[in-house]
């Protein structure tokens, strides 16, 4: 089956490095107009130089995802900017190990701020203009973390069951908009991740 990618609009967030660009890589060799963002401004300044040598037009900001203002001006940029947004990969955010023993609740729900409610922030933001061109293709990337659980990594594993929920009941929502939804729970991938992570 041939998948026409040329001129998607597509958003890819926690794109600085890791999954994140290597999927941004991916749109823009197939000739999409690639919108990509992170933390930090320089990181993500290179990597919109690097995709520009390929996409049909590329937006890259730093973008904090607990920002919920911020991820609705950077939206709503990319649709002013091109017309709409046909494609989000929601992959900002990061394992996080820990226990009973050594977690506060605060340190899970810092996790879930930039995890479950980013990953809200990006769909709540995108969808209004997906609505209105009647058509959209949202990827939740997320982690196996969520469905095979383990002792440790307490938020990694309350939160990613959290996003994949989210993503079923969204699944379940939007096709009436001609929106899809789908999850993709990723295993043991050998990134930069988890090196900072183990480290």
């Amino acid at each position: 089956m041939l998948i026409d990618l040329s001129h998607k609009r597509v958003i890819v967030t926690g794109a600085s490095r890791g999954i994140g660009r290597a999927i941004a890589r991916a749109f823009a060799k197939e000739g999409a107009r690639v919108a990509v963002c992170a933390r930090t401004q320089a990181d993500i300044e290179a990597v919109g130089a690097e995709l520009a040598t390929t996409a049909q037009a590329v937006i890259a900001r730093a973008v904090d995802v607990t920002d919920t203002a911020g991820v609705k001006a950077f939206v709503d940029e990319i649709a002013a900017a091109w017309g709409g947004v046909d494609v989000l990969i929601n992959n900002a955010g990061q394992g996080r190990g820990g226990n009973l023993d050594t977690l506060t609740p605060e340190q899970i729900l810092e996790h879930a701020n930039v995890l479950q409610m980013g990953h809200f922030r990006f769909i709540q933001a995108v969808v209004p203009h997906m609505r209105k061109q009647r058509w959209g293709r949202i990827v939740e990337i997320n982690a196996l973390a969520g469905t095979q659980i383990t002792p440790d990594g307490i938020p990694s594993v309350v939160n990613r069951a959290g996003c994949i929920a989210m993503s079923k009941s969204l699944g379940m929502s939007l096709p009436k908009d001609n929106i899809l939804v789908n999850t993709l729970n990723m295993g043991w991938i050998d990134t930069g991740q988890w090196d900072r992570h183990y480290r």
